[in-house]
């Protein structure tokens, strides 16, 4: 387990909007197959539900967080 400040949990947020716009950017390509698309939306359904938690932590300004990896 792994104790984050608030600081940390924000930047881990904000990676994982930057990868959820990827991944959506990759769902909708043309060229990506279908599986492609469908692991794309299992990855950024698992993100936006993580991020959504870690965002919480952060708007009750936790101290630290703890996350089990």
């Amino acid at each position: 387990m792994k104790s984050f400040t608030p600081t940390e949990v924000a930047w881990i947020v904000k990676l994982l909007d930057d990868e959820a716009k990827r991944l959506e950017i990759t769902m909708t390509a043309g060229e990506a197959t279908s599986m492609e698309q469908a692991i794309a939306a299992h990855m950024l359904e698992n993100y936006q539900s993580i991020k959504g938690r870690l965002t919480e932590v952060v708007e009750r300004k936790d101290k630290r967080m703890a996350i089990k990896y």
